[in-house]
């Protein structure tokens, strides 16, 4: 978070991918977050740079199990992007093919800024 305020890293994604983190936040499993859930949508919105979807993939090798997700890796490797972070299972199967593509598909646990 420090990072992306002081402009170190950006963070991006496509219109209808912060549509899908609004949704998500609307789950039952949010619930106990209350009224918290709006200004972490305001914030994601003010940190998140907006690209174009609909971009063509650098590279097809890169297939998710997920094809709800395909959109995430396909943003990073055509972007590109250094880190893809996440805690999808499908996508974190796809953390050694991703490599040769330069990026990290890593949890945000587990990631490091000298990952990249």
């Amino acid at each position: 978070a420090e990072a992306l305020l002081a402009g170190a890293l950006h963070w991006i994604a496509t219109q209808s991918m912060l549509d899908e983190f609004a949704d998500v936040l609307k789950r039952p499993a949010f619930d106990r977050f209350g009224t918290r859930r709006c200004p972490a949508e305001a914030v994601v919105q003010r940190l998140c740079t907006v690209v174009p979807a609909g971009l063509t993939p650098a590279s097809k090798q890169l297939h998710c199990s997920d094809a709800d997700d395909q959109k995430f890796i396909d943003l990073a490797v055509t972007y590109p992007a250094h880190w893809l972070l996440s805690r999808d299972k499908a996508l974190l199967r796809l953390a050694r093919r991703a490599r040769p593509h330069g990026v990290a598909v890593v949890s945000p646990a587990a990631w490091r800024p000298e990952q990249a």
